[in-house]
């Protein structure tokens, strides 16, 4: 597991967890702005405050996006890198995430 925390545009969405919380990641992506994919209002939603590394590897994960949000075409996206839906207590960020990603 590694800490992370909301920005103000994921606290409206997610809660006001004011402090780093524990969150489950299983060693997937890391997520960066890509601007010739056109994503369209790109969102920062939650950084990683700790990360993980093993080997004597650079940790590169503080900091870097665990959850961001845009549009594509006529829908919107909302991508986690963390896994909140294995973590007791973050389930709820799925159920969130659907109703913000439903609103016009």
């Amino acid at each position: 597991d590694v800490t992370m925390e909301l920005t103000d545009d994921g606290k409206k969405i997610f809660g006001p967890l004011d402090e780093p919380f524990r969150i489950r990641y299983a060693n997937g992506t890391m997520l960066h702005p890509f601007p010739k994919l056109n994503a369209g209002d790109y969102k920062v939603f939650g950084h990683f405050s700790t990360g993980l590394s093993e080997n004597g590897a650079p940790d590169i994960m503080p900091g870097r996006e665990a959850i961001i949000s845009g549009t594509f075409g006529n829908g919107k996206i909302l991508l986690f890198i963390p896994h909140p839906e294995y973590t007791p207590g973050r389930e709820y960020f799925i159920l969130n995430a659907v109703d913000y990603l439903m609103k016009k």
